[in-house]
């Protein structure tokens, strides 16, 4: 079983008025978090979320595949299906125990841009790292109908800083750093966003180098240097550069990555 999210008191609403105002203003996906925040299985609403694509309680109901391995360990769909199953949720009294989180206003204060789920579809889970999350291949359509190759990123257990790490490559945009489209924020309940990012086609550095020629390998010795140099004009310390934290995005470009172990200068202990 997955870790357990934390549970936030939220304050009783002022009148039923109100209280079924909110009930009304629920979407599928924060009626879906909100119960398996209330039968303890909260952690697996990233993976039902966005690798199964299920979005509604009725589709999780409904959903009779087999999960990917690697998105969900076996038999735990019947264990979530049973506990969903066998409730009659009140999400007016839900509502009294949980509370929107503040990631939508965080985002429009940082300038984060934001994606919405249905334009984003998984096609491909690629690798779970506790350092990264699953990583995911998907399928961006744009509002304007132009469809784009992407890399989908999202926690399967709390712990990742994944708003933090949205902020930084908001700030430090930068050629050699691999491009945020932006953030998915499936339910205002849920503590978590999964990114969006740049698909890197050729893997990490220590995949690629082996296939590169040493022209190229100049080329990213350039490349990672200035990437460098760019968050030393910023004051931001990566604290986990390596050659798996360096992504071939194309034959001749290569991209820094893991921002969510950057740091401003001042924040970091001396």
């Amino acid at each position: 079983m997955q870790g357990k999210s934390k549970l936030v008191t939220a304050q009783p609403s002022d009148s039923p008025e109100d209280e079924q105002e909110e009930v009304e203003k629920l979407t599928d996906l924060d009626k879906l978090y909100l119960a398996l925040a209330d039968v303890k299985m909260e952690s697996y609403f990233n993976t039902l979320c966005y690798s199964l694509n299920i979005t509604s309680l009725s589709a999780l109901k409904d959903y009779t595949a087999t999960p990917d391995k690697m998105a969900m360990h076996s038999g735990d769909m019947n264990i979530i299906k049973e506990e969903i199953g066998n409730k009659n949720f009140q999400f007016d009294q839900l509502l009294q125990k949980y509370k929107r989180t503040n990631i939508v206003e965080s985002c429009k204060i940082k300038g984060i841009p934001v994606i919405e789920k249905q334009e984003v579809t998984v096609t491909k889970s690629m690798v779970l790292s506790p350092f990264c999350g699953l990583v995911c291949e998907a399928l961006w359509t744009r509002p304007n109908g132009v469809e784009e190759n992407v890399c989908l990123r999202y926690e399967k257990d709390r712990g990742l800083q994944f708003l933090h790490e949205a902020e930084m490559l908001t700030v430090l945009r930068h050629k050699t750093i691999l491009t945020l489209h932006g953030v998915i924020i499936a339910s205002s309940y849920s503590p978590s966003v999964a990114l969006v990012v740049e698909f890197a086609e050729f893997g990490n550095l220590h995949k690629s180098s082996r296939n590169c020629s040493v022209e190229q390998l100049c080329r990213f010795t350039i490349q990672a240097a200035t990437a460098l140099e760019h968050l030393e004009k910023n004051q931001v310390i990566h604290q986990a550069i390596t050659e798996y934290n360096f992504l071939v995005v194309a034959e001749n470009q290569l991209k820094l990555t893991g921002l969510g172990a950057c740091q401003f200068e001042n924040a970091v202990e001396k």
